[in-house]
């Protein structure tokens, strides 16, 4: 999903970025039309060879320096706010822009990208990367809603009343950004939204990408705050029961996408010894919920048999210290040789599981020792990837109850979130106010 936008009114391109290429700006000004207003940011004169549309160049030297304040400027007038606006730009440089802003971010890279390439944009965390005008527009008329872990794990409510369905609807999981439909197609009123599945680069393992359903910002970045996946995979670290069945289907659903349903065994990253196994516990709900119904035949579940699922195949025989805030060298020293497989794997084909990867060293430890112990292949499918690259602006905490000033918890309730006050004045508590607010009075305020 886009980050923070409660609705979608406006796009501003990175003139510049597309120089090369005015070919582009001309065709998604004709392509979008009258659907939302479009507006150029340029430093240069060559904007003449695109169709007349509302153009914005530096007033002054401070401009002219200074892109953000360019943009800002562009932003006002257009009397549009930020949480309705879409930046489109081809490069992380300028993708920088979007941090302190607060705007629907969107890459459209100039050329292919190495692996090198998409991790380090991947680790940007835009909203949308994509590689064809039919992908840009997809995503724009909200057809392809996002990642699919930060679609299902949005309230219902919200995603309805800002983009107009529901994530109940059994969405397309698609794995690249660049659908096969043509634009004519994607203006038809029977065409269906779909959700995203993204493949990205392992540079340790290149035979072995990541397939990531959503990214995950961590307790210290602005954003977690207001990103229902990040609350969920955080409060899921130590309460299974509100998001088990959740991840559960998400896993499902992911595994057939990467796979097309060819593969022999499904296995976990194991915990450590002395950590709850939380992954475990997302395997056993997906095998009683394979072995208690019959899939219809274009479900993504058909072709998963319980059998298939494994939770032991990998161990942790050696306990390691929490890897938070250690780089990549001293993760990848913790977690060597603490893996073993306990079962023959030889020429089988292995989806490994996790929740979130951000380095990748503990998972490609894992990786390493399949392949070792005869694995055909390994696929790894990941609820979350954790970029690392991108910090938006400290927002306004919403996490304050106005009452007492204690910090407010986050409670799950469905399919509901709410941040309330814990403490409680009779049998009402000071502050309870639910996430689809939160989200919106947040965001307009900017």
């Amino acid at each position: 999903m886009f980050y923070s936008l409660t609705s979608l009114r406006a796009l501003i391109i990175d003139a510049d970025d597309f120089g090369g290429r005015p070919q582009i700006i001309t065709d998604i000004i004709k392509m979008l039309g009258q659907s939302i207003e479009v507006a150029l940011v340029t430093r240069r004169n060559w904007i003449a060879r695109v169709p007349p549309v509302r153009t914005f160049h530096p007033i002054d030297m401070t401009e002219h320096l200074d892109s953000k304040i360019l943009l800002t400027r562009a932003i006002k007038e257009l009397k549009v706010p930020p949480c309705s606006t879409v930046y489109l730009c081809s490069s992380t440089v300028t993708l920088e822009l979007t941090k302190d802003l607060l705007l629907g971010s969107v890459v459209f890279p100039n050329q292919p990208l190495s692996d090198i390439e998409k991790h380090l944009l991947y680790q940007e965390s835009p909203d949308f990367v994509v590689d064809s005008l039919d992908a840009l527009y997809k995503c724009l008329s909200i057809l392809d809603t996002g990642y699919a872990a930060e679609v299902a794990s949005s309230p219902d409510r919200l995603v309805k009343a800002n983009f107009g369905h529901s994530t109940t609807f059994s969405p397309t999981v698609s794995i690249t950004p660049n659908p096969k439909d043509s634009t004519a197609s994607l203006y038809s009123s029977s065409a269906k939204p779909t959700t995203r599945v993204v493949k990205l680069p392992n540079l340790q393992h290149p035979e072995c990408p990541y397939f990531v359903l959503g990214r995950y910002f961590g307790p210290s970045d602005p954003r977690h705050a207001l990103h229902a996946l990040s609350l969920r995979l955080s409060h899921f670290k130590h309460h299974h029961s509100p998001h088990s069945q959740l991840f559960a289907n998400l896993f499902l659903r992911g595994i057939e996408a990467a796979t097309g349903g060819v593969f022999d065994l499904i296995t976990q990253v194991p915990s450590r010894p002395e950590v709850g196994d939380r992954l475990a516990h997302i395997l056993r709900i997906m095998h009683s919920n394979l072995s208690k119904q019959t899939q219809p035949a274009d479900s993504p579940h058909a072709r998963t048999s319980p059998t298939s699922i494994q939770s032991d195949i990998l161990r942790c025989v050696n306990s390691y210290p929490p890897l938070k805030g250690l780089n990549l060298k001293a993760r990848k020293a913790s977690v060597a040789k603490v893996f073993q497989v306990q079962k023959d794997i030889q020429g089988k084909r292995i989806v490994l599981i996790d929740d979130i990867v951000t380095t990748g060293a503990t998972i490609n430890a894992c990786i390493t020792e399949l392949k070792s112990a005869g694995a055909a292949s390994v696929t790894a499918v990941l609820l979350a990837y954790h970029p690392y690259g991108l910090k938006a602006r400290p927002s306004k905490s919403i996490n304050i109850c106005t009452e007492c000033g204690e910090r407010l918890g986050i409670t799950f309730d469905s399919s509901e979130l709410y941040f309330e006050c814990l403490k409680q004045t009779g049998d009402d508590s000071h502050s309870k106010v639910s996430f689809n607010n939160a989200f919106s009075e947040q965001f307009q305020k900017i």
